[in-house]
């Protein structure tokens, strides 16, 4: 019997952000895969809340001294997503990779694909250099997935809720009135204040 290899390796920075979404609704979605989540090193400032996290949907979280070409090889994945990681290089060359760009754009992992999270970073990176990314490669970070898991669109308006400490330094009525300003329509709202 032929097994097919359905191990796929991430490979992200440690920080709440919408990479961290995108591989948490790739996890969900690509459920055939076997998900590895690659950090390099042990950070003393890591986030275990995002370890346990990743862990709770279902990734596979390892550290690794230095993520090499050879780090790659001896994990044998289908495949390796990098997101927005800076040198790296011939990572690209052990397995098929694609580079998730972020505002960072880092030819040296020789990547077989560049997918940008807009248009305008298809032309721009982070430091307002100029780029030459393929437009029809967009993918934005925390996509909406509604489509993907099956929601149903609202056909009603949904309704604005506060929680506040009802704290007059806190109170968010000026935020609520600027937000409410800039919606479509009228809205519920809701406020539960707590001590």
């Amino acid at each position: 019997m032929i097994r097919l290899n359905n191990k796929l390796v991430h490979i992200l920075t440690n920080r709440i952000s919408g990479e961290l979404l995108f591989v948490a609704d790739l996890v969900r979605e690509l459920s055939d895969y076997t998900h590895y989540i690659l950090f390099e090193g042990l950070d003393a400032k890591m986030d275990l809340d995002v370890i346990w996290f990743l862990q709770s949907i279902g990734a596979n979280v390892l550290f690794v001294d230095k993520i090499t070409p050879e780090v790659i090889e001896q994990e044998n994945p289908a495949g390796v997503i990098l997101y927005n990681i800076e040198g790296h290089p011939d990572i690209g060359k052990v397995v098929p990779t694609l580079y998730y760009s972020y505002g960072v754009y880092d030819k040296i992992p020789g990547q077989t694909l560049i997918v940008s999270v807009s248009d305008y970073n298809c032309k721009w990176d982070c430091h307002h250099r100029p780029l030459n990314l393929d437009p029809n490669y967009v993918i934005p970070p925390a996509i909406n997935t509604r489509a993907l898991r099956y929601y149903k669109k609202p056909t009603q308006n949904f309704t604005l809720g506060l929680i506040t400490s009802g704290a007059q330094d806190k109170y968010p009525c000026s935020f609520l009135i600027e937000l409410l300003s800039k919606l479509k329509g009228d809205f519920n709202t809701s406020f539960n204040n707590f001590r």
